[in-house]
């Protein structure tokens, strides 16, 4: 095989793993709850989460090294091994969580796609592998160096023109994800009358029976029922922030259940709640994956809160958004009286 596809192909897989793990670091969050819904043991998610990304940017750097080509086209191959057979058990299962593969820069649902593209890197490794040293950094110098002045011009025009085209494919990309979720949106509130408003503070507060990530189901009685106010978070794991929140609502339900219950209900994949509790220690998350108990309070879920007292009454209107939910539950805590009058959001 000739060295400058040699020198392409470990460049590739450089790039590959270095953007892989970069990303993986810079999103520990997103990175424990897709460990968590491929089946990691909750244990080993935080260390797990540092040592994947790590693994990764030392493949990478193996590969531009010429004497740690093999170790690292080694690596590669036992890297992508390992992510194939998580996903094909996953698939196998029914469950198709987010890869988060490249972190916040790329994540999707797992599917076959996702195996073809781990099979196809696999083959750049076993080339890389077979290869062997002579193929690293040094030698793509090398090899830039013993091309004519045209050839190189040429070489240059023809990476500036894959980055440009790179750079503007990703920008389509996120414009259209981000026309995609305002429309989604849009038809939300046109097919939806009130929705976001809230109901009328005094009215009751509309019951509810859920299951939860758990495996218990729970009503809104049994929240009430221990005779403290609950505040309901509406919120869906598709949502980047429902997603930010996430830490806070953990830390809310260990440091303030003994003054309000902070309950989850969490539209969408059942397998991606389920991660995403399992990773931030959340308990209770309710699935409601037609939206209908936040259709029923008139609540937003990207996401929102209600608060409903402990006499089965709504006491606020809909706090939208990660900080008129933080307001609202200070003014909750503030509040030493018994919450029978209603909080302004």
């Amino acid at each position: 095989m000739p060295s400058g596809l040699l020198v392409a192909m470990r460049l590739v897989l450089a790039a590959v793993f270095a953007v892989a793990g970069l990303a993986k670091l810079r999103d520990r969050d997103g990175t424990r709850t897709a460990l968590a819904a491929f089946g990691a043991p909750a244990a080993a998610v935080p260390a797990l989460s540092i040592l994947l990304p790590l693994a990764e940017l030392a493949v990478a750097g193996c590969l531009l090294v010429d004497p740690a080509v093999r170790p690292g086209a080694a690596g590669a191959l036992l890297l992508l091994a390992v992510f194939s057979l998580a996903i094909a058990v996953s698939l196998a299962g029914g469950r198709t969580p987010d890869c988060h593969c490249f972190g916040q820069v790329h994540s999707a649902p797992i599917g076959a796609g996702t195996l073809v593209r781990n099979a196809l890197l696999g083959g750049l490794s076993v080339l890389a592998l077979i290869g062997g040293a002579g193929t690293g950094v040094v030698s793509a110098v090398t090899w830039v160096g013993d091309l004519s002045t045209r050839d190189r011009l040429e070489l240059a025009v023809a990476v500036a023109v894959a980055l440009a085209l790179a750079a503007q494919g990703w920008l389509v990309l996120q414009l259209l994800r981000q026309q995609g979720r305002l429309l989604l949106r849009i038809e939300a509130l046109e097919g939806s009358p009130g929705l976001g408003e809230g109901l009328e503070v005094g009215t009751p507060a509309p019951a509810f029976t859920l299951p939860a990530v758990s495996g218990r189901t729970v009503s809104l009685d049994d929240l009430v029922g221990a005779g403290r106010p609950v505040l309901a978070l509406f919120v869906s794991p598709a949502c980047r922030p429902c997603a930010a929140l996430l830490p806070d609502l953990a830390h809310w339900q260990r440091e303030h259940a003994s003054r309000v219950t902070v309950a989850i209900v969490a539209r969408g994949d059942e397998a991606e709640n389920r991660a995403h509790a399992r990773g931030h220690d959340l308990e209770p998350v309710l699935l409601d994956p037609e939206n209908t108990v936040a259709l029923a309070y008139r609540a937003l879920p990207t996401p929102s809160a209600v608060l409903i007292g402990a006499d089965g009454r709504v006491r606020s209107s809909v706090a939208a958004g990660a900080d008129a939910i933080r307001g609202l539950l200070v003014r909750v805590l503030d509040t030493r009286a018994e919450l029978r009058q209603p909080i302004e959001v």
